[in-house]
């Protein structure tokens, strides 16, 4: 069943210390999630040796936004388990901040769908 967090967001961004709060640091997962903005998405966290990679199960279509790896961030299309982006050094090493990366990769595509600016 996936995680259902509760008061997680602060001034419109996800809250990674009150994730902390909820979730156990290492374990495998899933986790709905309803954007800011009302999108709606699953992710998949699961364990490698040393950090986690974050699956998207769901989420809504790009509406006819370039969907391709580099606009989106997604590893993993060609094979049809696409997965969040990170820079290498920098994957989430327990699972709150998985959920963090995951939760803030939804607000910033959901913004991206509507109004076609990058992420940066």
């Amino acid at each position: 069943m996936p995680v259902q967090l509760k008061n997680v967001y602060c001034g419109g961004n996800p809250n990674l210390a009150s994730i902390r709060q909820q979730v156990p640091d290492q374990s495998n997962g899933r986790l709905s999630h309803q954007s800011v903005l009302g999108d709606f998405s699953v992710f998949r966290f699961e364990r490698t040796a040393e950090s986690y990679n974050i699956f998207i199960e769901q989420q809504r279509d790009y509406g006819g936004r370039a969907s391709d790896a580099s606009a989106t961030h997604r590893l993993g299309l060609c094979m049809g388990r696409p997965r969040i982006c990170i820079w290498p050094g920098k994957e989430p090493r327990d699972l709150p901040a998985a959920i963090f990366l995951a939760m803030l990769w939804a607000e910033r595509t959901s913004r991206y769908i509507r109004d076609g600016k990058p992420w940066s």
